[in-house]
């Protein structure tokens, strides 16, 4: 059983529930209607029902009950007859009541786990507030005449507050009863969290001349949107030392706005814990919310301790907050996304790099011709973990080479950089158009002069993409007609055959197989001696005081 309390203090016991309180205001007064529902009123006591500043006009009530006339606490009270079963009555409650004019009233109401009200009001005439109310929702219709309606929850134990004042007065004081929806959108860079905070205050009553914002001093606010014609803004002090509080004032006075600011806060270099801080509203009812945290590029972010946040699904759709503007958070889809339960709220993230996980396959083709040394190497990528915006490729033993082109998907060619690395060798920075990840190829080639005349040897430039988890691959070596390789000086190579390569080369005399970047090798290359077969065809024809002879040679070279 539930127990009734009121400002007169505890009488008979009973149950109840359903209970609505349903008013309008006008001509300065309350009137309206109390319905709920009672069980087990015992016969021989008195229930109160409602007291405080109001006057019950008419009632419905059930068979067995009666309304009892205001005792000396203001009290009206329901009294139960005898039942032949000599249990409690029970029945549903209507008491039509209302109040003296004034500016609001207090009344004494049945104590009930669920007490809702709906009070009507002509916004042109009246404002109205409605103490401790929670759950607050209104509703606008233009009329004529205009009509607000405004529906809520009343504290469960506590007498209704009712107030209300004339709208010509609305700016005399400041009771607006505002609530606000703020969704912001956290994008992490090196460097920098750049936040985008969506503002919608929805206004239940009155109306308000300033907007204010609790605003952490390590943020800085780098820009300002409305929807309303900005008189001012300032930036002063407030309660906290750690804080400081932005106002902007609307050139009219504000029945709800919708206001984003974009604000940033400075990073230490990776790895680094740091506060994530959305800028809050000062001065509402209630503030509901989501954070959307994501970064920018190959950054792991690892949330730790929240406060006044609930972490969600960041697929779920967000409630609609009104028309966008233009700096609305854009949709995210590798973020992780938090509620906001209520105001001021924070989330401590740990951030470092994602080192992208870079699996390659390589062919290089070396092929010796007339006067003239050329490399062609294909670079099979597999870019995991994380894009990647450039790779390096490492080339050793690279002395009397040059890169004549570099290309693939992406390769931005025309921003190559080229430089000397570590142990002499030659890094070659080829940077992407945009972050790349999976599979993807890139060509590199070389080329340099030797002297086929003579007998010599090619070094092969060692290539290597730096920092790949996982490199093999194959050197094939190819020459024109008339030139003959052989292997010279090959180390942590596996000789294969020249036709087993995945790659079908013209000419190709050698082929190997390496399992790592640590490989090395050279080629030597002579000129093969002409071998000439010929065959001759002599044809003698002895005459009268003469003799006639002719041959005919055939050269197979």
């Amino acid at each position: 059983m539930t127990a009734w309390s009121f400002a007169a203090g505890a009488e008979t016991a009973a149950t109840v529930s359903g209970l609505h309180l349903a008013g309008e205001v006008k001509d300065g007064m309350l009137g309206g209607r109390l319905a709920f529902r009672l069980d087990n009123v015992r016969p021989g006591g008195s229930v109160p029902v409602l007291g405080g500043s109001a006057a019950i006009v008419s009632q419905t009530l059930p068979a067995g009950m009666t309304l009892l006339p205001p005792g000396p606490d203001g009290l009206y009270r329901i009294a139960a007859e005898p039942t032949f079963w000599g249990g409690g009555r029970s029945g549903r409650v209507e008491l039509a009541f209302t109040t003296a004019k004034g500016e609001g009233v207090t009344l004494d109401l049945p104590v009930a786990t669920v007490r809702t009200f709906e009070i009507r009001v002509n916004p042109q005439e009246w404002d109205v507030s409605v103490e401790h109310a929670g759950n607050l929702e209104a509703a606008q219709t233009d009329g004529p005449p205009p009509e607000r309606v405004i529906k809520g929850n009343l504290p469960a134990d506590r007498p209704a507050e009712v107030r209300w004042r004339s709208a010509a007065t609305r700016f005399q004081s400041a009771d607006a009863i505002v609530s606000c929806r703020a969704e912001t959108t956290s994008l992490v860079s090196p460097g920098v969290i750049r936040h985008t905070s969506v503002f919608t205050f929805k206004i239940t009553q009155g109306a308000v001349r300033s907007y204010a914002f609790r605003v952490p001093k390590h943020v800085n606010i780098v820009g300002t949107d409305t929807d309303f014609g900005l008189l001012k803004q300032e930036v002063g002090a407030s309660d906290d030392p750690a804080y400081a509080t932005l106002t902007l004032t609307p050139q009219v006075e504000s029945a709800g706005a919708r206001i984003t600011l974009v604000y940033e806060d400075a990073l230490p270099a990776f790895p680094c814990k740091t506060l994530i801080e959305p800028i809050s509203p000062a001065g509402v009812l209630r503030t509901e919310g989501l954070l959307t945290v994501s970064p920018t590029g190959a950054i792991r972010i690892q949330p730790g301790a929240m406060t006044n946040l609930l972490q969600t699904d960041a697929a779920a759709p967000a409630p609609a907050t009104g028309a966008k503007t233009k700096e609305a958070p854009p949709a995210l889809p590798n973020g992780s996304a938090y509620r906001y339960t209520t105001t001021p709220c924070s989330l401590e993230v740990a951030l470092e790099d994602i080192v992208t996980a870079i699996h390659c396959e390589n062919t290089i083709v070396v092929r010796v011709e007339d006067a003239l040394a050329s490399v062609e190497a294909s670079l099979q990528l597999d870019l995991r973990d994380a894009p990647a915006d450039q790779i390096v490729v490492a080339i050793g033993k690279a002395e009397g080479w040059t890169i004549t082109s570099a290309t693939g998907r992406d390769v931005a060619d025309g921003d190559i950089e080229q430089r000397k690395g570590e142990g002499g060798a030659l890094a070659v920075t080829i940077p992407f158009r945009k972050p790349v990840s999976g599979m993807m190829k890139v060509a590199l080639k070389m080329e340099r002069k030797i002297d086929t005349a003579t007998p010599g040897k090619v070094v092969v430039p060692e290539i290597a993409v730096k920092d790949a988890v996982v490199q093999n691959g194959y050197v094939i070596a190819s020459a024109s007609q008339g030139i003959q390789l052989a292997p010279e000086g090959a180390a942590n190579l596996s000789e294969i055959h020249a036709a087993s390569t995945p790659l079908s080369v013209a000419g190709a005399q050698l082929a190997f197989r390496f399992r790592d970047a640590e490989w090395s090798a050279a080629i030597g290359y002579t000129r093969a001696k002409t071998a000439i077969h010929s065959e001759l065809f002599h044809l003698v024809s002895p005459g009268d005081g003469m003799l006639y002879a002719s041959a005919a040679a055939t050269y197979h070279i």
